[in-house]
């Protein structure tokens, strides 16, 4: 799914941040681990990279580069 939607995770920090969700999810409740959980975890993690990168922008530093709006980073997986 991940690379359906042309995007990438940043690094072992940000893959183990989602394999970690899928790990909590599946323990909590084995059958809520399925599809649709995956997708809504990864839409989360894509509003909060769209936050995170329109902060950067919005502090004055650099324009988003086209490698950093296809990269997932651990950060956007918090708080999930």
């Amino acid at each position: 799914m991940v690379a359906s939607d042309n995007l990438k995770f940043g690094g072992k920090e940000a893959r183990n941040a989602f394999r970690g969700l899928l790990t909590n999810m599946g323990s909590a409740n084995s059958k809520s681990a399925n599809g649709r959980s995956v997708r809504n975890i990864l839409e989360e993690a894509k509003r909060q990279m769209a936050v995170r990168l329109q902060q950067q922008a919005m502090s004055g530093k650099k324009m988003a580069t086209n490698e950093e709006l296809i990269t997932l980073m651990a950060a956007d997986f918090e708080g999930q």
